[in-house]
């Protein structure tokens, strides 16, 4: 087995990771972690040669960062070892919460070692009650969300199947895409996203949640709470998406707690072009969606299409977005949004079961940060927030008004 070793330029959304001080590369909350429940008896050999399998179809998964942060190469065969930790839970654990509080601990310390791997899979063996727990952790520089989906069911038919090459001839590797991003085309479409952003965001106030005086530190609270699906259905037969739905429900959640009604919303965005469906890389932007929220069908309509017009010019990269309003970001790069929504869709393997386990329970990467997860049976909400800028009575205040906001939105 071999892999061509390959460097490239850090892709646009990626320099973002390395623009704050070097002691953050490293943060866990900057990790993206799934575990996978097998139960034994379990070859730790099947699974080594299902996931160096999988990293020799997606060279990104071997993927090391020089410390100037400015080019990503792939390491080399001799560093697939360093994929791997094995650790056993102690015998005397008894209950599951136990368990993922043990999980938790190992998992919000681990920090990546970005001259060796940005991926790496952890085997937890309870031996008590002969489990074992798989756990994924990639490292967000070279993961976003909708590589999860592809990364399960790759390793499905892998590790299921033993089928190997599972990708079409028409999918390329991340690096193509990143390449690509250095063009006269990819450019010139960036500029004149600019030229849109700069317009629709002029005069916007910028935005602050109350602050104490300490200073950031990614520790973070959570909220989960969810809608069944009845509620989706609702959702989709109305003129609307649930996407459309939640970005409103939450804007309109903010400006009640906040006195505010022009707001800007953090919103990820997928930026994964034809031929790279299949491709596990970093395809993704934020981008500052400002709309004034109110009540009526007409409003309603106005912030719908506001939402298209930002998501139409999703390409250009939020760093140079920001450079256009430098009193904004001088100290917080988070001041012309203070929240965010992350919108996903959840796609299920066929025959392994993955499950999320809450693993870092107690880090945040932003103020707010509203996780809408859709899935065929309801859909799942997270609220996580910084509790020394967030109160927990305000947090429970917004999820609250959230899901009454979504339940209304269904008479338009």
């Amino acid at each position: 087995m071999s892999v061509k070793a390959v460097s490239c330029e850090l892709a646009p959304v990626q320099e973002r990771f390395f623009s704050g001080p070097p002691e953050e590369w490293n943060e866990p909350a900057y990790n993206i972690h799934f575990a996978l429940a097998l139960a034994s008896p379990l070859s730790r050999k099947e699974i080594s040669d299902s996931v160096r399998e999988l990293c020799v179809q997606n060279p990104v998964l071997m993927t090391r960062i020089d410390l100037d942060g400015k080019t990503v190469r792939q390491v080399q065969d001799a560093r697939l070892s360093s994929l791997f930790e094995f650790c056993e839970y102690p015998i005397e654990i008894e209950t599951t919460n136990q368990k993922v509080r043990y999980l938790s601990r190992i998992v919000a310390n681990y920090r990546f070692d970005m001259c060796t791997s940005l991926f790496k899979c952890l085997i937890f063996s309870d031996v008590k009650n002969d489990i074992q727990h798989f756990v994924f952790l990639v490292h967000h520089s070279i993961f976003d969300g909708g590589s999860i989906g592809i990364l399960k069911e790759e390793f499905e038919r892998i590790f299921i199947l033993k089928r190997e090459n599972t990708y079409e001839s028409s999918t390329f590797e991340y690096t193509t895409y990143v390449q690509a991003q250095s063009t006269d085309k990819a450019q010139s479409i960036q500029l004149r996203g600019l030229e849109f952003w700069k317009e629709v965001l002029q005069g916007i106030p910028a935005f602050y949640w109350k602050q104490k005086e300490e200073l950031w530190n990614y520790s973070g609270k959570r909220i989960n709470f969810f809608c069944d699906n009845a509620e989706i259905v609702r959702q989709k037969n109305r003129s609307s998406t649930t996407f459309v739905s939640s970005f409103v429900a939450f804007h309109e959640a903010l400006a009640t707690i906040t006195g505010k009604t022009d707001i800007a919303i953090g919103v990820p965005v997928s930026l994964r072009p034809l031929g790279f469906e299949r491709t596990i890389g970093m395809f993704a932007n934020i981008i500052p969606i400002r709309a004034s929220p109110s009540t009526g069908q007409h409003d309603f309509h106005s912030m719908k299409v506001a939402i298209w017009d930002a998501l139409d010019h999703r390409e250009t990269p939020l760093d140079k977005i920001l450079k256009e309003f430098p009193s904004y970001c001088e100290n917080n790069t988070q001041s012309i949004f203070g929240s965010m929504l992350t919108f996903m869709k959840i796609s299920t393997a066929k025959t392994l079961h993955f499950k999320n386990l809450p693993l870092t329970p107690n880090t945040t990467s932003f103020d707010l940060t509203l996780y809408a997860s859709e899935c065929s049976e309801r859909m799942h909400f997270q609220l996580d927030y910084a509790p020394n800028r967030i109160s927990e009575k305000d947090a429970a205040m917004i999820s609250e008004l959230f899901l009454n906001r979504m339940s209304a939105t269904s008479t338009y």
